[in-house]
């Protein structure tokens, strides 16, 4: 008997420990006892900053401004790249005259695709879409909105990215994928060739995606409401640039929101409206 006692007691313990296990810390700092996560989403969903679906309608109408930025910090990535590999060349030249002093000697860049240039650019191409690369960050201190019959984009300042940054990054995926061949090429040329920003812009938006070319972006018709653009603080923005310096990564976009934006007079939608047609209001 003393033995069955024994063991109730010890499972009624363990019963306890567990249940006990299962309830939420309780963090001196967090007034709601664990419920709930920074930005106020219930800790049994998960924080809102990870399920921000892109706003698949809007994707036509914002594909060429898209592109032209995609397309414009591409180029000045690439155009880096080949001054970098002319700088070395130039490096090696003087090096071999330095060893044949009778001058016979002549070197040229020729701008041949060699595969460590050409590796170092399809790393700029897997990195332009990406909102936490120096590429793609862009995407995340962007604000749509509407103007007219136009959805335009306009830089502001490091924020969250949401739902229309997360429409940004698709368009830009969308681009990109289908031009992926021709892209990396046309930008090594133009950069080889000396062409302007604008050319070479123009060469992956008009020429190459299509998405430029007269007629392609149609007219916003409808009303649309849109997004709060959420703004790091000015402290979050120092604490972003102190982590990248300390860990040599670029910078993401996972903070905690602010609740003041950026632009007079846009509309702002409240917090609790969180279904999928939230920033549409279609007549």
């Amino acid at each position: 008997r003393s033995h069955s006692s024994h063991m109730r007691v010890l499972h009624l313990l363990f019963v306890h420990t567990i249940a006990a296990a299962q309830q939420p810390m309780e963090d001196p700092w967090d007034p709601t006892g664990g419920k709930f996560w920074p930005d106020g989403t219930p800790r049994e969903k998960p924080p809102k900053e990870l399920d921000y679906p892109p706003l698949n309608k809007d994707i036509p109408f914002i594909k060429c401004q898209v592109c032209q930025k995609m397309a414009k910090k591409a180029f000045a990535s690439v155009q880096t790249l080949v001054q970098e590999d002319l700088a070395k060349a130039a490096a090696r030249k003087q090096k071999k005259q330095k060893k044949h002093r009778d001058g016979t000697l002549s070197f040229s860049h020729t701008g041949d695709w060699d595969a460590e240039l050409h590796g170092a650019i399809d790393g700029v191409m897997d990195r332009l879409c990406d909102v936490e690369s120096e590429e793609g960050k862009w995407m995340a201190e962007t604000d749509v909105y509407k103007d007219g019959f136009e959805l335009r984009l306009e830089h502001v300042k490091p924020g969250t990215c949401r739902r229309e940054c997360r429409t940004m990054q698709k368009a830009c995926q969308q681009i990109v994928e289908s031009i992926d061949d021709e892209m990396p090429q046309a930008l090594y040329r133009a950069a080889i060739d000396g062409q302007s920003s604008g050319m070479a812009t123009q060469r992956v938006c008009n020429k190459l995606s299509k998405v430029c070319k007269k007629g392609a972006t149609p007219p916003y018709k409808g009303v649309r409401k849109d997004e709060e653009f959420w703004p790091f603080t000015d402290e979050e923005v120092k604490m972003e640039m102190a982590r990248k310096l300390f860990e040599g990564q670029p910078a993401n976009s996972r903070f905690q929101r602010v609740n003041n934006p950026v632009r007079k007079g846009k509309k702002s939608r409240d917090d609790d409206v969180d279904d999928i047609d939230a920033l549409r209001d279609e007549l």
